[in-house]
């Protein structure tokens, strides 16, 4: 399997996140532009932040942000990430969330294919749905803080 070169990401990875996961795709990824996938989000609360949650839903549209790839992204980064987004390839039993191929549709250009992270399991009952697909957005709008990973407890 080649190694995937183009992302999109939705959340806690995205845009102004602070996290030593969105500092590694910052370092290690060029930021495309903007972008929309078809799905759903939900916000679901933890005691460290909210995270979305994409699931699937053909009528759907989620806001996020196109990277591609830098030289120095490694498989090794990409295992980091993966193991941030609970993604066990190999072991989708175990995994939160799956990493799969989408088409991503960009403003005023063909659509083009990227690696996502997906919910892989059922909803949380404590997850709020988020109108409009976007999590940054619905951030803003609530006031509410986005999920921090402690320092040192993956990286």
């Amino acid at each position: 399997m080649t190694k995937p070169r183009r992302f999109f990401f939705y959340g806690t990875l995205a845009g102004t996140a602070d996290n030593p996961f969105a500092a590694i795709v910052k370092r290690h990824m060029r930021l495309v532009g903007p972008a929309r996938i078809t799905g759903r989000l939900h916000a679901v609360p933890t005691a460290q932040g909210w995270y979305p949650v994409l699931s699937r839903a053909p009528d759907g549209v989620v806001t996020g942000r196109l990277y591609a790839a830098r030289p120095s992204f490694t498989p090794r980064l990409l295992a980091l990430i993966d193991g941030y987004e609970e993604c066990r390839l190999g072991n989708r039993a175990r995994s939160a969330y799956w990493r799969e191929t989408v088409a991503v549709a960009r403003p005023g250009k063909r659509s083009i294919t990227a690696q996502v992270y997906r919910f892989d399991g059922p909803l949380p009952r404590s997850a709020q749905a988020i109108r409009g697909g976007s999590f940054e957005g619905w951030l803003a709008a609530t006031g509410h803080r986005p999920y921090r990973v402690r320092r040192g407890s993956f990286v």
